[in-house]
């Protein structure tokens, strides 16, 4: 995963804003903040989401910069599997060979692709799973 497309990714002010930041092996990561809490006390199902679209961000950066591609976000869905509570990190990964998203670009001028995402709190556990189709462009 690369460091830098996640540091990006974690600078956009609304990731920001939430405090989204980075661990030392790029993944994208969600500190335990109170201010995140639902009224139950564990992570609000809004920041876990947005979590989770930021990590899909970080794992298409090295195919949109490599097919010179224009990215936004189509649709996403998230299945809620466990209380999320603590720290929380996200690792996406493209569900697909880069070489077949790189034809249909090729041929159409644009594509679509899905990211799925896993969230998994300090012990390990997955808390969410998060699927984001991205719809790309030729730049």
């Amino acid at each position: 995963m690369s460091v830098p497309v996640a540091q990006l990714v974690a600078s956009l002010p609304f990731n920001q804003r939430i405090g989204l930041g980075v661990d030392e092996e790029g993944r994208v990561l969600l500190e335990d903040d109170a201010t995140l809490h639902n009224h139950v006390g564990t992570v609000h199902a809004g920041a876990l989401f947005t979590l989770g679209e930021a990590a899909s961000g970080v794992a298409i950066g090295p195919i949109v910069e490599a097919l010179g591609a224009v990215p936004i976000a189509k649709k996403a869905s998230i299945d809620y599997l466990r209380k999320a509570r603590g720290r929380v990190r996200a690792e996406g990964r493209v569900a697909e060979a880069v070489d077949a998203i790189r034809a249909r670009l090729v041929a159409e001028g644009r594509t679509t692709f899905d990211v799925d995402v896993e969230l998994r709190d300090d012990a390990g556990v997955e808390v969410a799973h998060v699927v984001v189709t991205w719809h790309i462009r030729a730049a």
